[in-house]
């Protein structure tokens, strides 16, 4: 169903000046969509902007949404054709959904600092510098020279670091009074191998992951610090390049030689960081480690020499498993590293319960997926498929990438198309077995050997957005469907996938249009 009539135009027309500037944003009531069980109309507000919407963020009220406007270029002629390029300057302003008008507005240069939303907090932030803008009226509170990394909204607190002159990060660690900006602690951390993640423990206390493990109580900063091996500093190429200069000198009868210095910088080899009730997990270079949330040690289980490279961990029962990618940051560039393999290890005791190398040398993991005790993996031109209950190898297959496109990822449970043209089914169902998206733009449909059963295109494939009271939203471009639990279609709304859902109030932005939808409209709401 597309291009609805709209109807009962309500004519408002909210018009907010700023200095020499407007802002003219129309509001109306349009029909943008059917429940199929009911045969009615679905109706909804829609804002029109200036400017094409670039980000929005909606508070948990539903009551304000800030804005931040981008429109485009076009460039070119008409003989050697045209591109649209985004502007590099437009807007942010805050538009109040219950009056229909701005509340503020401001100018936003694009090429400046990037602009973040938390809760009813704004703040813009590049490399060197943050800045905290007052939510009702747009009006810059503070700056700071720091990089503001994680916010804690509820206690005002945010946890960054700030650069030196030369333009690299300091090892320290600054809690940020967020209602000021000033420093309320700061912490020493070793980061030469970067800092990967920052993730809350508990409501007052926050994990970084830096060269290890550290614990910060977000009021004190203090905490405990675990020290692991996430990188390295390889010598290797300097030491070859003395040898070669040395050897070049004494062939051309040279007295003198000339010899390098430095060394490459190795980072990534490390995994994400778990947390559950039994503990903190992570993996480095030389181990997988379980922590307790004093900072105890539990267990330590030793990984062979030379293998480790960026990993990623996950649960299955009682085991922790990990997936090693076999790349890593050379100089901060993506580069093969180490050996692809899975290993799986007991929660309670480190005990290894399998290892097993995946993929040829040097291949590199794309991506991963778990149905139940199977794991998937994906390289460049190959699926593998794995049993995570010893680890041993089911099947392999391999794919011509010049007939169906390099392989890029993997599907998901909640992808469905039209299996004839009266029936919306999931993709994966009945004998399918994985989906694997292909450069070609098309999606593999593979069966539990892993063989193709038949290709989707992308565009005959539909997303589900969100789940709301049993009922999911599928969307394929600018059209939503939702179906219920038996995959029944009770409504069709003319709304891409770019939506907000909170409370019944359905939220959508696409293009310069913003739409609220009421969601007491469709059955069981």
């Amino acid at each position: 169903m597309k291009n609805f009539i709209v109807t009962g135009l309500i004519g408002l027309f909210a018009c907010c000046v700023f200095g020499q500037e407007k802002a003219c944003i129309s509001a109306n009531e349009i029909i943008l969509g059917r429940n199929y069980i009911s045969d009615a109309d679905i109706k909804a507000k829609k804002y029109v902007f200036p400017e094409s919407i670039y980000r929005w963020y909606v508070d948990d009220s539903a009551k304000t949404m800030a804005l931040q406007l981008r429109g485009t270029k076009e460039y070119g002629t008409d003989s050697i054709g045209k591109v649209s390029l985004l502007n590099g300057t437009g807007d942010i302003l805050l538009f109040d959904l219950q009056s229909g008008k701005v509340r503020w507005k401001k100018p936003v240069d694009y090429s400046g600092p990037e602009i973040y939303h938390y809760d009813r907090m704004i703040l813009k932030s590049d490399d060197y510098l943050t800045s905290c803008v007052n939510f009702e009226n747009g009006e810059e509170l503070w700056n700071s020279y720091k990089t503001i990394s994680y916010v804690n909204s509820a206690k005002g607190i945010g946890v960054g670091n700030r650069r030196s002159s030369s333009g690299s990060f300091t090892n320290a660690v600054d809690g940020v009074n967020l209602k000021n900006g000033e420093s309320i602690w700061r912490r020493k951390i070793n980061r030469d191998y970067n800092l990967n993640e920052i993730l809350p423990l508990n409501d007052s206390v926050v994990l970084v992951s830096a060269n290890g493990l550290h614990a910060m109580n977000l009021r004190t900063g203090k905490g405990w610090d675990y020290n692991a091996h996430t990188g390295k500093k390889d010598h290797t190429n300097t030491v070859l390049t003395n040898v070669f200069n040395i050897i070049l000198g004494i062939i051309l009868g040279q007295s003198e030689f000339e010899f390098a210095t430095g060394h490459d910088l190795i980072t990534d080899l490390v995994s994400n960081t778990l947390v559950d009730s039994t503990g903190i997990y992570m993996a480095d270079r030389n181990s997988i480690v379980r922590i307790d949330k004093t900072g105890k040690v539990l267990w330590k289980s030793h990984i062979p020499v030379g293998m480790v490279s960026h990993s990623s961990l996950f649960f299955k029962d009682s085991l922790v498993c990990m997936v090693n990618e076999g790349t890593a940051s050379i100089n901060y560039e993506t580069v093969k590293y180490g050996k692809a393999f899975i290993a799986a290890y007991l929660k309670n005791n480190g005990k290894k319960v399998f290892l097993t190398k995946a993929g040829y040398k040097k291949e590199q993991i794309l991506s991963y997926q778990i149905q139940q005790d199977t794991l998937f993996l994906l390289s460049m031109n190959r699926v593998l498929k794995y049993s995570l209950a010893d680890g041993s190898e089911l099947y392999e297959q391999t794919f011509k990438t010049d007939s169906v496109g390099e392989l890029i990822q993997f599907g998901n449970v909640d992808m469905f198309f039209n299996s004839d043209s009266a029936t919306i089914s999931p993709i994966l169902s009945g004998s399918n077995s994985v989906v694997v998206h292909t450069g070609k733009n098309q999606f593999l449909v593979l069966d539990n050997l892993l063989n193709i059963k038949y290709i989707i295109p992308d565009n005959e494939v539909y997303y589900c957005s969100l789940k709301s009271k049993g009922n999911r939203f599928i969307n394929i471009g600018n059209t939503t469907l939702v179906i219920d639990k038996n995959n029944n279609p009770v409504a069709e709304l003319d709304i891409s996938g770019n939506t907000l859902l909170l409370g019944n109030k359905l939220f959508e932005v696409q293009g310069k249009n913003f739409v609220e939808i009421d969601l007491n409209q469709l059955v069981g709401y």
